[in-house]
């Protein structure tokens, strides 16, 4: 089980202070029975499912990567091996909508965050990946016609879960020449009554 965050301040002492605080209670009570932590939820998404306004990606990343870093360096006091994650939505070369300010490619925040990262001093955080299908409201994802089998692909679904792995591997998203480790802690599926992609009864 992990616990996850959304809709931070990192931009005022008071928001800073409360985003610490707050995490460090967390941690301090559940940081045993607790091995990873999301960050924001769906983050390239942000201005949907992470109740972060509007912002352009590099800004956005530039708060978030201080937000990551401030929870593994307090998770780290509590429990060594904790790990935090970066929480992203199915949507990889493309965004979810055509707003640059409310959504973006998941490629661009992983890229992103990993330049920001080395620049900073680099630190070792995760993914948890929602590959939900690609229309939400149907189940038979082996159907989906966006997903490939590239680190270019559209999009990553349950179609094309594999992509991940080949991501993680690239050169540029590496620590310290390991692979980043990635959960699929969210998915969802829809059925409709009396289709053929409906499940069994």
């Amino acid at each position: 089980e992990g616990v996850e965050m959304s809709g931070f301040n990192m931009r005022t002492e008071e928001g800073l202070d409360h985003y610490c605080a707050c995490l460090d209670f967390l941690y301090s009570r559940f940081g045993d029975i607790c091995p990873v932590t999301d960050i924001g939820n769906e983050v390239n998404s942000a201005g949907i499912w992470c109740n972060s306004g509007r912002m352009k990606c590099e800004e956005f990343m530039e708060e978030y990567a201080v937000a990551l870093r401030l929870a593994w360096l307090i998770a780290s006091r509590y429990r060594s091996a904790h790990r935090v994650d970066i929480s992203l939505e199915m949507c990889f070369t493309r965004a979810f909508t055509d707003d640059p300010y409310h959504t973006y490619p998941a490629r661009d925040c992983l890229y992103l965050l990993s330049d920001i990262c080395r620049r900073d001093g680099d630190f070792y955080w995760g993914v948890s990946a929602h590959p939900y299908p690609e229309n939400l409201s149907r189940p038979d994802f082996y159907h989906d016609k966006e997903p490939t089998f590239s680190v270019d692909t559209p999009i990553i679904t349950m179609k094309n879960l594999e992509v991940w792995e080949a991501v993680l591997g690239l050169p540029r998203l590496r620590y310290k020449g390991l692979r980043r480790r990635v959960i699929f802690d969210e998915q969802g599926f829809n059925t409709r009554t009396g289709e053929p992609e409906t499940e069994v009864e």
